[in-house]
């Protein structure tokens, strides 16, 4: 694989958009980042950028269920919902179904530690993630989710990877449906 400098990948970014391609980093955090070719196909990677998400349908038992509060706010607390997924134009690509229960209040900091688990459809194919421990009130301060995600058909297929999601500005405690979110997936194998 050839690697290309910070400045070169930039030019290589503008000219894929210009030419109507996409463009994905594969790894920040590998040894160095490379650009990847239409369709954001890497090898035998599948990456998704530029697509957002936003709760459609959400429920919740525990506290606030009954509306007097803030749901979500204790341990044991469980919402289950239902995102609507976009493409960079705006046009509905795909939902995701999920439920995320609060698990645990960290002691060092008080935030509120929460597991998901979530069914994906785009597409490229469908894909199962889970994610263990995650910060809720990260979360709500714009910070990235990280979940493991198992491609189960079409593309996504028998890879293995992730997906991460983090609430854009405006942001509100606690999120309203109306928030979109940023999403990223890559899935390799």
């Amino acid at each position: 694989m050839r690697l290309w400098s910070a400045r070169r990948r930039t030019h290589i970014a503008l000219a894929t958009a210009l030419l109507g391609c996409s463009v994905a980093v594969v790894s920040e955090s590998s040894t160095a980042s490379a650009a990847v070719g239409l369709g954001g196909r890497h090898g035998s990677c599948v990456n998704v950028r530029g697509i957002t998400e936003q709760t459609v349908k959400y429920d919740t038992v525990g506290s606030g269920a009954d509306g007097t509060s803030p749901p979500m706010q204790k341990v044991g607390d469980t919402a289950v919902y239902t995102d609507t997924i976009f493409g960079t134009g705006g046009s509905v690509v795909g939902k995701a179904l999920g439920y995320v229960t609060i698990v645990a209040i960290r002691p060092s900091d008080g935030h509120l530690l929460t597991d998901y688990q979530e069914t994906v459809q785009l597409p490229q194919g469908t894909l199962s993630d889970t994610g263990t421990r995650l910060d809720r009130n990260g979360m709500i301060g714009g910070k990235w989710l990280d979940f493991k995600a198992s491609g189960t058909g079409g593309e996504f297929a028998g890879k293995q990877g992730y997906r991460r999601w983090r609430l854009l500005p405006p942001l509100s405690n606690p999120p309203v449906p109306s928030e979109i979110a940023q999403v990223e997936i890559t899935l390799c194998g």
